[in-house]
């Protein structure tokens, strides 16, 4: 089942003068759907409320897309699936990149039903090619400018399930559609984001349940050099949750150990779940 939304009201078309289409010029977070549950709320409501601050759109947008979500999550029908958000600054006001002063957003809510199968097996990641534009204009936010994670899955071969991204500095940033998560010992080490990457919901919930089993956590620009002296390394994604990655391959190689994430995994998905945004 595909359904789409339009400012709160069910749509199967977007205007062709939309500045999302013309310049990327908005943002998105995509969610997981678990028996019409909106899975991590309050870490996507973060996302969007300091999505709009840092691309100086109106705020209020924050709480009219809550507004058309209340209305949207009965039409789910307690399904399962993937739920994605995307705000752009509305249609043009002109011709030019010059953004209105006083723009009417554009609030698109698409959901598809069906969930990846879960699985515990670790993944085997390459190393990508294609590096991670730096300075990002809007470093941390999910805004809808991909073409570098387009152009790294283009280059990908088919049976890889992902890659490692890394900035021109030879940092590790994220996977191409997933964030990095370092372990040694009882430590997580994070990306440092300031200059490329997305802030990530998942890694926003993780941290609190990593507290919880006793590890510390900390962001640090993340060398790959210093990501092959890791003991375990793992990719963090809104829908697909916490995978472990079992080894690095091409040019550098290096496994992994992988046990120790199943704890973290699990402690993760009954947070995310307890403290859903399920229908009144």
């Amino acid at each position: 089942m595909k359904e789409s939304w339009l400012n709160g009201k069910k749509a199967s078309s977007l205007s062709l003068w939309d500045r999302g289409l013309h310049y990327g010029d908005g943002f998105f977070t995509t969610i997981r759907v678990e028996q019409g549950a909106l899975l991590n709320w309050s870490a996507h409501k973060q996302r969007i409320i300091q999505s709009l601050k840092a691309m100086h759109m109106p705020p209020a947008n924050a709480v009219w897309l809550e507004a058309d979500l209340k209305t949207i999550l009965p039409q789910l029908k307690k399904g399962s699936g993937v739920l994605k958000c995307i705000l752009t600054r509305g249609e043009m006001g002109g011709r030019g990149y010059r953004p209105p002063q006083s723009p009417k957003l554009t609030r698109l809510v698409m959901f598809q039903s069906g969930l990846p199968r879960a699985s515990t097996e670790a993944l085997t990641l390459t190393i990508s090619s294609v590096l991670w534009p730096t300075p990002d204009v809007y470093p941390g936010i999910k805004h809808l400018n991909r073409l570098a994670q387009v152009e790294a899955l283009r280059v990908l071969p088919e049976n890889a399930p992902e890659a490692l991204m890394l900035d021109a500095k030879q940092n590790v940033v994220s996977g191409v559609a997933s964030a990095v998560v370092a372990k040694l010992g009882r430590t997580l080490y994070l990306p440092e984001l300031s200059e490329a990457g997305v802030e990530s919901t998942t890694v926003f919930a993780l941290r609190q349940c990593a507290q919880v089993l006793g590890y510390q956590v900390h962001t640090i620009p993340l060398s790959l050099g210093r990501v092959m002296h890791m003991d375990g390394l793992a990719l963090a994604n809104a829908v697909r949750l916490l995978q472990p990655v079992g080894a690095v391959k091409g040019g550098i190689e290096k496994r992994f150990e992988t046990q120790a994430w199943a704890p973290l995994a699990d402690i993760l998905h009954d947070f995310i779940t307890e403290t859903a945004w399920r229908e009144a």
